[in-house]
């Protein structure tokens, strides 16, 4: 599913500031986290982190995976510009 614009922008939100807080042993970001392209890719084991997803019965959360793609030349750029946006993890992953 690819978002833009509104949704974009309060997907990310809740993911930086409700998502992954909530998560106790959040993986470490990490510069192989980035495409070499200035993109961002993020994995979660169960799609359950997120509030509005019910699990139905007898099934297993699903893996997510999350793509963050940017307008950046570069991992440095696209670095700064998910600090920007409030990504702790990208900060955290521009010291490794």
């Amino acid at each position: 599913m690819t978002l833009r614009g509104n949704r974009m922008y309060t997907f990310l939100d809740k993911l930086f500031n409700i998502v992954l807080p909530r998560i106790p042993r959040l993986p470490r970001a990490h510069r192989k986290s980035f495409d070499g392209r200035g993109n961002y890719n993020l994995g979660l084991r169960e799609q359950l982190v997120f509030p509005e997803i019910q699990l139905r019965q007898g099934r297993q959360g699903a893996r997510e995976d999350i793509v963050i793609v940017t307008t950046a030349r570069n991992d440095e750029e696209a670095t700064e510009f998910l600090t920007q946006i409030g990504a702790a993890a990208a900060e955290a992953a521009a010291v490794r």
